[in-house]
This record gives C-alpha cells, structure tokens and sequence, in this order.
C-alpha cells in the first residue's frame, strides 16, 4: 500500500507522499516568495489544470517534487482548492505553464 494522501477520484500526476520519520532523511524544502511563484500544468481528468507553486522538495535521493495549490472539479459544485506535491518530472503529465525569475530559498 503507498503512503499517499487522498488521492480522490481524480485521474492526476503521481502525487509525493508527505514525509514521515520512517522515510528516513528529511527532504529540503525551499520555497519562492508571493508575487515571484512558477506554475506548473497538471493533466487532470484529460483537462490541464494549473499547479501555482509555491515550493520545492528535494529528496535525498535525488527525486524533486513541487508542492503548490490546484483547483480540482467537485461534482455539481465549483471547483475546490486542493494542495498537492507532485513528482517532476512526469512527461506527458506535468508541464512548465510559466516560470520565475528568482530561484527558491
């Protein structure tokens, strides 16, 4: 079974599980601060979806995700907010919708 959080009952990007102790080395986070943030597409039930990012986990590993907010369709209802870390790179699933111009911190 994955440590996932919810993934819902949507078709989307692998998500990375929020760490935990028995995962081992934490990951680094750095985040980018408000009004200087990059946006990511995220393929989500054939529609692409916009991911405002607001930071980056670098994994010991060498795996990178990017943790932002994403708008999610909620049936007979307007779409929700929903927080998501998703694995990059995932071709075909993930795509840069525009970048910054400062790196994270």
């Amino acid at each position: 079974m994955r440590d996932l959080p919810d993934p819902g009952p949507w078709d989307e990007p692998e998500q990375a599980p929020p760490w935990r102790p028995e995962h081992g080395e934490k990951p680094r986070y750095r985040y980018w601060p408000q009004g200087h943030r990059p946006a990511l597409q995220a393929l989500v039930d054939g529609r692409w979806r916009t991911l405002q990012v607001h930071s980056r986990i670098d994994y010991p590993d060498g795996r990178v995700a990017y943790q932002g907010e994403i708008e999610l369709p909620v049936e007979g209802r307007p779409a929700e907010h929903h927080h998501r870390a998703y694995w990059w790179p995932q071709p075909g699933r993930l795509r840069v919708a525009y970048g910054t111009d400062i790196a994270p911190t």
